[in-house]
């Protein structure tokens, strides 16, 4: 088994919903107020940005919380996650 291999994981979903206990032990400490990669039936945050929204087109401001898709894209979210904090020192 090497580091970075998905060793033989298989899944036709790239749409993980973080469980709600660690959630709730991040938002204690963050108080997150915007989710910026979210469904409504997944969403950790009153305030969030669906597929149809993009979060990757939108300003991040406050605390944020995300958990992108893993598929192609993820790249994308992570730098996004990046600039978006330089600018406004959101917690993502």
């Amino acid at each position: 088994m090497g580091i970075g291999k998905n060793n033989d994981f298989k899944s036709k979903s790239i749409v993980y919903s973080t469980p709600k206990k660690l959630f709730d032990i991040l938002n204690n400490e963050f108080n997150f107020d915007l989710d910026v990669c979210a469904l409504p039936e997944n969403t950790k945050c009153y305030k969030y940005f669906t597929e149809e929204i993009n979060g990757l087109n939108q300003d991040w401001t406050g605390h944020c919380w995300m958990n992108p898709p893993f598929n192609k894209e993820l790249k994308k979210w992570v730098l996004k996650a990046k600039s978006e904090s330089q600018k406004h020192n959101s917690i993502v």
